[in-house]
């Protein structure tokens, strides 16, 4: 164990939602939904300072979160206050540029990056090697990796309790790097990287150079279909999991579980039957169990469940389905 009264200096880049807003509005003040609460709410951090350019804003988020001082640069920031965990909670052009500065910090252990990691796949290969170098902890926030019922999964489908999986069906909206790459960072994690890559069709529900692209991947052997649906009806995230031996429906909240049984009355056939739930119990928590993740990870070396190699893996995934369907588009 480690000494949870040593507690590590946090600081925060950018004062939007995810970095505190979404709690300063929610009803249910038990969740933990940004990393403002989540540094608030665990014993071993203390959150000393922000940074945002806009300086109004800054001031109120500090006011908010009872925080002593604010920056409007950066890298001003992490010189004077040289914390040891930094988080990014600012637009995706600006990671690369933040990755860097961060690296500066001479008490630096770990950097707490909103996805994507990068929006151009040379620099964020470039940083991935920078931060293992230098031996600071770099995590990417896809929290569904941390959510409980997702590692029930991987549990699930590691000691063949699905049987041979025989297809996936994942439905998504609102951008490929945007929400599509959560869906295929969670099939990263339960399946591995994907061999071929096929795209078919696609759609532009929220920006023009992010589409959300209907693709059919294989996993080992395995047949993911990635389907696109347009966010302006719904939001939708679900993957539907189908195996020799039974069927599981992912959700954000809980897993639906079928098993194939013989039918009643005609023996030849063979039904899917319900057969349980499995509830997402992290689910007011999901920045609380990263940052716990984070906090262990610096103190006894246990391995992050989204890091830089991981992200970068969701990256080339997402890059190599936006460059098919570049080419399928002429």
């Amino acid at each position: 164990m480690f000494d949870r009264d040593k507690k590590l200096k946090a600081a925060i880049i950018g004062c939007g939602n995810i970095a505190g807003i979404y709690d300063m509005r929610a009803e249910d003040k038990s969740a933990i939904r940004t990393h403002a609460m989540a540094y608030l709410n665990n014993p071993s951090t203390e959150l000393i300072a922000v940074a945002d350019h806009d300086e109004e804003r800054a001031k109120a988020f500090c006011r908010q979160w009872h925080i002593d001082r604010f920056y409007t640069a950066a890298e001003e920031m992490i010189r004077c206050e040289q914390p040891n965990i930094v988080s990014i909670c600012t637009p995706d052009y600006t990671h690369a540029e933040l990755l860097r500065k961060c690296l500066n910090g001479r008490e630096l252990k770990a950097v707490w990056c909103e996805k994507p990691l990068t929006t151009d796949l040379k620099e964020a290969e470039k940083l991935v090697e920078q931060y293992e170098q230098k031996q600071v902890k770099l995590i990417v926030t896809y929290q569904r990796r941390w959510a409980s019922h997702s590692k029930d999964l991987k549990k699930k489908i590691e000691n063949n309790s699905l049987g041979n999986i025989q297809k996936v069906v994942a439905y998504y909206n609102k951008g490929l790097f945007n929400n599509g790459s959560h869906t295929i960072d969670l099939l990263q994690y339960w399946f591995g990287v994907p061999e071929q890559i096929m795209v078919f069709d696609c759609q532009s529900d929220y920006r023009e150079d992010d589409p959300t692209v209907d693709s059919k991947m294989m996993f080992d052997g395995v047949p993911v279909h990635m389907l696109g649906t347009d966010s302006s009806w719904f939001s939708i995230f679900e993957i539907d999991i189908l195996g020799t031996l039974g069927r599981a429906r992912f959700t954000n909240s809980q897993i639906e579980w079928f098993e194939s049984k013989s039918h009643q009355d005609f023996h030849d056939y063979k039904d899917l039957v319900p057969c349980g739930r499995t509830r997402n119990r992290t689910s007011a928590t999901p920045m609380a169990q990263i940052l716990e993740n984070i906090v262990k990870a610096v103190h006894t070396k246990i391995p992050i469940l989204s890091d830089g190699k991981s992200a970068l893996e969701t990256l080339i995934t997402c890059n190599r389905i936006l460059e098919k369907n570049r080419k399928r588009n002429g």
